[in-house]
């Protein structure tokens, strides 16, 4: 028997709205009013399944569903404190990580996440934290959110042999950011004819402390602060 892409989301949903505040009540300890609302949360990521699953047989309506799907669902999960979500750090488009044409990305042995061409030279923090690391040769940035969660922004592929030229740092090791804070700006033009490629990886360098982590889309133009990543614990 065929099952469908919108049946899995309904089934998803119902299990978050069910399952999980049953367990969090008997396992954990959360009270009941913590607890209904998870459910309330997991139960509005069901609905939003089933506007998924309405649109099967509609490849563009049925992919804008999914993208929708996953988005309330990721959002429900975060409002309850289940999950936290990566702000894409730069205007562009999207592409698969594993499409990312270097193997230590696509494989994702340094982590999961996303991939952006940018559009413009403008960097900005992907959540409220720490900048942990200024790689000496400016070409990537690591943070730390406050909940934990570990972010490489990685500008370009192969920029390390750039050795700083055309990075300009906005931020230092230490330092406390904002979500869509201004982390740096780069000259990509100049960088594209040095030859390099200005796809930029964002990795949840930490991937293996979460149950998962997942693009919440990964094609398409995406605008600084737009939701790119969601991880659940």
């Amino acid at each position: 028997v065929f099952v469908g892409p919108g049946f899995v989301y309904v089934c998803i949903g119902m299990v978050i709205a069910f399952v999980l505040g049953a367990v969090l009540v008997c396992v954990l300890g959360v009270n009941e009013g913590e607890s209904g609302k998870m459910m309330t949360a997991g139960k509005a990521a069901a609905g939003t399944a089933g506007t998924a699953a309405v649109t099967a047989g509609n490849p563009a309506a049925e992919s804008a569903g999914k993208v929708a799907a996953v988005r309330e669902a990721a959002g429900s999960a975060e409002a309850a404190g289940l999950a936290q979500t990566v702000a894409s750090p730069m205007d562009g488009e999207l592409i698969p990580m594993r499409q990312v044409e270097d193997k230590v990305f696509s494989s994702e042995t340094l982590g999961k996440g996303v991939a952006i061409v940018p559009e413009n030279g403008t960097v900005s923090a992907p959540f409220d934290g720490t900048v942990t690391t200024v790689y000496a040769s400016k070409h990537a940035i690591g943070l730390t959110s406050d909940q934990g969660m570990e972010c490489i922004i990685h500008i370009g592929l192969d920029t390390v042999n750039l050795k700083g030229k055309y990075f300009d740092i906005k931020v230092k090791d230490g330092q406390k950011v904002k979500r869509g804070d201004l982390l740096a700006q780069v000259d990509i033009d100049s960088i594209r004819k040095e030859g390099y490629s200005l796809t930029t990886p964002v990795i949840v360098a930490n991937t293996s402390a979460y149950l998962d982590v997942f693009a919440n889309q990964e094609t398409g133009r995406v605008s600084r602060g737009t939701t790119v990543v969601t991880a659940i614990r």
